[in-house]
């Protein structure tokens, strides 16, 4: 899983185009629910491109499976965009 998680960091992002990573992350959600390795780095996708409510909405669907580093950076990422 790692290994295609780098292959997919590794493609450069066009602009104004969905990050392939985030369309990986995306068929994985359709199909049930992410581990702690892909919600960690799925947050940090989305915190870094300020789509918070993305993350609430799979919070709420129960997609992403908690730990302490997912928390810790979406609580860094609300800091910073309300700040």
């Amino acid at each position: 899983m790692k290994n295609e998680l780098r292959s997919f960091i590794s493609v450069p992002v066009q602009a104004g185009l969905t990050p392939p990573l985030l369309q990986y992350f995306g068929t994985l959600l359709t199909r049930g629910e992410l581990n702690a390795f892909e919600s960690l780095e799925l947050s940090r996708l989305v915190v870094n491109q300020n789509k918070k409510n993305l993350l609430e909405n799979w919070l709420a669907e129960n997609k992403l499976e908690c730990s302490e580093e997912p928390g810790d950076l979406v609580k860094v990422g609300l800091e910073l965009f309300l700040s």
